[in-house]
């Protein structure tokens, strides 16, 4: 996690959010989901480099209303974004009893579990989805050619032991 955090100081994160980064990586990888951990480490670093992410952006709260935001990520990468979308969420629920954030203009923000698993920690119910823009398309099972978007989507509830909360991602 160190590791990964220092490379991404290296190009101009924060060392806050760079922790972030890391911390979501290779709790990626130790939860089995490979493919959002540390092997994108490079294609982040890419991205920074031809400006398509700008490190330590601020994150904006463009409208809001006591149970709602819609947030504007300035294109920083994605966990650090999006965890600050979590703790708006959670404290707007905390007071209205639910809440819909929603983010726009960020990069890539990993394993959404993870958020689900951040609203845990206090208790929460979580429902997310990302969707896929610039026509990151799959093929469907059997099927030949890319046609649909991943669209992950994400439900965590605690369960009757605090050490096994449900949490799907998918």
């Amino acid at each position: 996690t160190a590791f990964i955090a220092r490379i991404f100081e290296g190009v101009g994160c924060p060392r806050d959010e760079a922790q972030q980064v890391g911390e979501h990586l290779v709790g990626a990888n130790l939860r089995g989901h490979d493919s959002h951990g540390v092997i994108r480490t490079l294609g982040y670093v890419q991205q920074v480099r031809n400006g398509t992410l700008i490190p330590g952006a601020p994150t904006t709260v463009e409208r809001e209303s006591m149970a709602t935001a819609l947030i504007d990520g300035g294109w920083n990468l994605g966990q650090p974004v999006a965890i600050r979308a979590m703790d708006i969420a959670v404290a707007k629920a905390r007071e209205a009893g639910v809440a819909f954030v929603s983010v726009h203009n960020v990069g890539h923000i990993g394993r959404v579990g993870a958020y689900g698993e951040q609203a845990l920690e206090h208790g929460m119910i979580a429902m997310g989805g990302v969707n896929s823009p610039g026509g990151r398309l799959t093929a469907a099972f059997g099927g030949t050619q890319r046609r649909t978007g991943t669209s992950p989507i994400m439900i965590a509830m605690p369960g009757g032991n605090p050490e096994e909360p449900f949490v799907l991602d998918m």
